[in-house]
């Protein structure tokens, strides 16, 4: 029977070289592409500290970094504490709405709408106790109150404030009308009556119940108090043209009655 021998691999000096040559090459792009992604977290990391900074609320009181047993917070709390600040520093309106049970599919579809029909409207589920380490010592602070059980805020960023604005469909929903605004985000969340429940919130700092704040969806606009203002003003002007308009046709009707006696 026939042995087969072992087959024995002998690279020659050219082979060995450029496969030397490869790996240093390698190598050499591998550490460049590590300096590029180090560069750019950098710079990415500085970029989302200049945008915190950039949305802070005035304090009183110095902001908490320690939870009620003294412990430093966690880096997952530090991030939840910069969301919340921006997000209550941006909108000129937070309404805090409780949740009950409300699906997965709900949600996806309720912020869908938010977006779209309130003029870029955010839903963010909130941890009571974190947004209300947020408000201390803030001018939001009586909205703590709201921060209990499982709550929600809905709130207006600072971009979808501007009347260029572009929802997420591609159109612009043209002038920024906060009463508007808040009156349908009202009505989408009723629209989820046995799910979503009301609770309040904070407009220009003020602190509102939910009939409040229906009240205040209801009061006229600016551009239309005006008009009411401007009727006023014109209405004795219009009677008073009125009035004089009338008195040369019962003159003229005195003086043919006398010329007829």
């Amino acid at each position: 029977m026939m042995k087969l021998k072992a087959l024995r691999f002998n690279p020659s000096t050219s082979s060995v070289l450029s496969f030397q040559r490869a790996a240093v090459s390698s190598t050499r792009n591998f550490w460049s592409a590590s300096r590029c992604l180090n560069q750019v977290s950098v710079s990415n990391s500085e970029v989302s500290s200049s945008n915190n900074n950039s949305f802070l609320l005035p304090r009183s009181k110095p902001k908490l970094t320690v939870t009620k047993f003294n412990k430093p917070f966690s880096d997952r709390k530090q991030v939840l504490f910069e969301r919340y600040e921006a997000i209550f520093s941006q909108s000129p309106a937070i309404l805090v709405v409780q949740y009950i049970n409300l699906p997965a599919e709900s949600w996806t579809e309720l912020r869908h709408k938010l977006k779209i029909e309130c003029h870029g409207a955010e839903a963010t589920v909130l941890k009571g106790g974190i947004a209300a380490a947020v408000v201390r010592g803030t001018p939001l602070d009586r909205m703590k109150f709201l921060f209990t059980g499982s709550v929600f805020t809905i709130s207006w960023p600072i971009a979808s404030q501007s009347p260029t604005y572009v929802n997420t469909i591609g159109k612009c929903p043209g002038e920024f009308v906060l009463p508007a605004e808040i009156k349908k985000a009202l009505e989408i969340v009723s629209s989820y009556s046995q799910k979503l429940i009301p609770l309040g919130g904070m407009v220009d700092n003020a602190l509102l119940t939910h009939k409040m704040i229906k009240d205040y969806t209801n009061t006229p606009s600016q551009h239309e108090l005006l008009s009411q203002v401007v009727g006023i003003l014109q209405n004795p002007a219009s009677s008073l043209t009125r009035t004089l308009n009338h008195i040369p046709s019962r003159l003229v009707n005195v003086l043919k009655n006398m010329h007829q006696q």
